[in-house]
């Protein structure tokens, strides 16, 4: 590796001879202080959280979500927590690579125009907000619709976890009729969507018609010509006017439906069709009635299936959610490494996707030069046996040792959201159940912490919360006061990692 030496510090009962020189845990019991390594404690959780925040899981999380092509996939994505279960993060890894295979075959997943149904679909919001309108029936049409493609287009033999993920996508299709039947793409409703719903709207067209037919037949005739403007005719709160000029009111006998905002024109129903117009609006109000019946119908069809309906949608999220890793995938080279039942951690080729972001050489959210990238980014190669507890990275500054640490614990958290890792096969890595970090300086101003302080307060959380199934990743431990008290304070915490098997 450019800039440093990797030092490995053997499991005692290993038994071999690496060449390096050994420590005597008596030296380094000797040498602790007796300073309290609890000056404030949290609880694991904040921890855990602090040290993703540390190793830039979540802008890592924010990039890889651009490639989702809904907003509720952007926004999983976006959320996702680092799994401890090995079978869960197999799990993920394999499905990511299954459809990035077969979009690399020309596979469309689809799922394009899925928004949030939670909200209005809870058990909360049934309650609350009562009829649901056209637009989210149509957006629960989307999620029945998508799932019946996909059903049927997943499944295939050398995608058996697309098709474990095809087998939870259950057509509904008397619902998906109905919706389909009564609704057009933007949520207004059709004409078929009933035979009363049909009638009333022709009727309506028909009232309409003889409405317009008279106000143009009429508007050159005197005395109401040299009344009007331009024989223009104006729809004013439902009904057809006339546009006349205001000192000609009285040429024009009928109902003012308003004025221009001038006041010089005035907006008149003629008295001749406004027993047309109140026949139209009565024909109206009905059709009016007859959509919200179809709604309220809908609705409760809707309601129904509630639970089912949420069940697909959130399939279809996580799809989306897995096609925004494989999209990541594709546009940075990664692979989806070994995973490791055991300790060992082995990178090979390895790179940190965050500075390959930055070099991608476009502006946009997908667009990557993945050989700019990778010509910009040194690639990591590094080897930490399960006999092997602890690596020690020496150097110069600038030489890349905080790299090396941040490379290794975000590669971890990646695998363990299932997002493949930009490395070379023969890369392999643990679940762990805990992945903790001190990297950089964390001065406390609000808590009137020093810089040594805050690194000691974190330290200490980190002993309080690491067990052997946990990786812990420290930076320039000890530093940040004189190094004849820091050295043996390094030595202290490093024998208690060493004795937990951390």
């Amino acid at each position: 590796m450019r800039g440093g030496n990797l030092d490995g510090h053997q499991d005692p009962g290993d038994g071999s001879d690496s060449g390096m020189k050994p420590v005597s845990k008596a030296h380094r019991k000797s040498s602790r202080s007796s300073r309290n390594l609890s000056p404030g404690r949290r609880n694991s959780s904040d921890v855990i959280q602090d040290t993703r925040r540390r190793l830039d899981l979540p802008e890592l999380l924010e990039r890889v979500s651009g490639f989702a092509s809904s907003r509720p996939g952007k926004e999983l994505q976006s959320r996702m927590v680092p799994t401890t279960s090995m079978e869960q993060a197999r799990s993920l890894l394999e499905e990511t690579e299954e459809l990035r295979i077969r979009m690399a075959a020309g596979f469309q997943l689809q799922v394009k125009g899925i928004v949030d149904l939670r909200s209005v679909l809870s058990a909360d919001s049934v309650i609350k907000k009562g009829v649901l309108d056209g637009t989210i029936l149509i957006a629960v049409w989307t999620v029945l619709d998508r799932s019946r493609r996909l059903k049927v287009s997943l499944p295939a033999d050398e995608s058996p976890r697309l098709t474990e993920r095809s087998a939870r996508l259950t057509d509904l299709p008397e619902l998906r009729q109905s919706l389909e039947t009564s609704l057009d793409v933007t949520g207004e409703i059709l004409d078929g969507a009933s035979d009363a719903l049909a009638r009333l709207r022709q009727e309506s067209q028909d009232i309409s018609k003889k409405i317009r037919s008279w106000l143009e037949d009429n508007s050159d005739r005197s005395p109401w010509k040299k009344a009007l403007q331009e024989n223009v005719i104006t729809p004013r709160h439902g009904r057809l006017c006339w546009a006349v000029r205001a000192e000609c009111r009285n040429l024009v006998r009928g109902v003012v439906h308003g004025e221009s905002s001038s006041g010089q024109t005035l907006f008149i129903e003629p008295e001749s069709v406004v027993r047309l117009g109140d026949q139209a609006q009565r024909v109206k109000d009905a059709e009016i009635q007859e959509i919200r019946r179809i709604l309220a119908e809908l609705t409760r069809q809707v309601h129904l299936r509630r639970e089912l309906i949420l069940q697909l949608w959130t399939q279809l999220v996580e799809l989306d959610a897995a096609q925004a890793r494989a999209r990541f995938a594709d546009a940075f080279g990664c692979i989806a490494p070994e995973l490791e039942e055991g300790r060992l951690i082995e990178l090979k080729g390895a790179r940190h996707p965050l500075l390959m972001w930055r070099e991608r050489g476009q502006h946009d959210n997908r667009s990557v030069d993945l050989e700019r990238a990778r010509q910009a980014v040194v690639p990591l190669d590094i080897k930490l046996a399960p006999s092997c507890y602890q690596v020690v990275v020496t150097g110069p500054n600038t030489g890349g040792k905080t790299l090396v640490l941040k490379t290794v614990g975000l590669l971890s958290l990646m695998v363990a959201c299932g997002i493949p890792v930009p490395a070379e096969p023969g890369t392999r890595i643990p679940i762990f159940e805990k992945i903790l970090a001190d990297i950089g300086d964390e001065q406390s101003l609000q808590q009137d912490l020093s810089t040594f302080s805050s690194h000691v307060t974190v330290v200490s959380e980190i002993l309080q919360t690491c067990s052997s199934k946990s990786l812990v990743l420290l930076d320039e431990l000890g530093s940040g006061t004189d190094p004849q008290e820091g050295a043996p304070l390094a030595e202290a915490v490093l024998d208690k990692l060493y004795e937990r098997g951390t």
